[in-house]
Parts: C-alpha cells; sequence; structure tokens
C-alpha cells in the first residue's frame, strides 16, 4: 500500500500543477484520451485476458444483440417516442459497460469472464466511435 501512495502521489502532484499553470490542457488532452485511449486500453486487457475464438463468436453476437436492438427502436414507434434522441438511443442500445460491466465481472465473474466483458464493451465502442469529422451528435 505504501507502495502504490509513494506511485500515486507524486503524479497527483504533478497532474494538479500542470492544471494550474494550464488550465486549457484538460479540455485540449480529454477528447483525444477518450476517443483514442480507451479502445486501446479495452484492447490490452482484451489481450491480457487471453483471446481466443470464443471471444471472437462473443464479439460478433454483441454485435448482432446492438444491432438488434437499434432496429428495435428505429421500427417500434412507443419505444422511439419514449427515447426520442439519438444519442440517448445509442446509449440506451450500447450503454456504458466500461464503467460499469468490467468492474462487476472482475469484482464477481471467474478471471476468465473478463475477456467477453471487453468484447462486449470493444463491439460497443467501435459501434459509438466516430473520427474527428463527424458531427457533434449521433442521429438515428
Amino acid at each position: 500500500m505504501l507502495r502504490f501512495a509513494s506511485e500515486l502521489i507524486p503524479a497527483l502532484l504533478v497532474g494538479l500543477l500542470l492544471g494550474l499553470r494550464f488550465p486549457q490542457l484538460p479540455s485540449r488532452l480529454a477528447p483525444s484520451l477518450v476517443r483514442w485511449g480507451v479502445p486501446f486500453s479495452l484492447v490490452g486487457l482484451l489481450l491480457r485476458s487471453g483471446m481466443g475464438r470464443e471471444l471472437v463468436v462473443a464479439g460478433v453476437m454483441a454485435a448482432l444483440v446492438n444491432a438488434a436492438g437499434l432496429l428495435l427502436l428505429l421500427g417500434w414507434v412507443p419505444l422511439r417516442r419514449s427515447i426520442p434522441h439519438g444519442g440517448l438511443q445509442l446509449g440506451a442500445v450500447v450503454g456504458n459497460t466500461g464503467y460499469f460491466g468490467i468492474p462487476v465481472a472482475v469484482a464477481l465473474l471467474p478471471p476468465s469472464s473478463l475477456g467477453f466483458s471487453i468484447s462486449y464493451d470493444l463491439v460497443g465502442t467501435l459501434i459509438t466511435w466516430r473520427g474527428p469529422a463527424a458531427g457533434a451528435g449521433a442521429r438515428l
């Protein structure tokens, strides 16, 4: 625990000093970190947990489930009225498993299930990933 604190505290202090000296730095770094850092870190976790054929099948199944959910939102009018905006529709279907699903899988499931959670989240990330030339909001 002492080693963790001895590494964490200097890093936090450097971040605090950089934030005080350059107040606009976080707003410049955040879009790139979200756009590129999240998918790369997910791939790193996936590689660490071990990749196999079953994870590719899980990724394809996740893509099919996400596509079915999006088609259901587009085709079923009462559901589309209850979630009117494209960004909310995409968030309702894809979700945010990176902040909830992966920690739950780590805490409650055996270590072999981490790859399945990451493959689902990676597919969701790739579905919602947009390049710099894309518009500001998602429209379905």
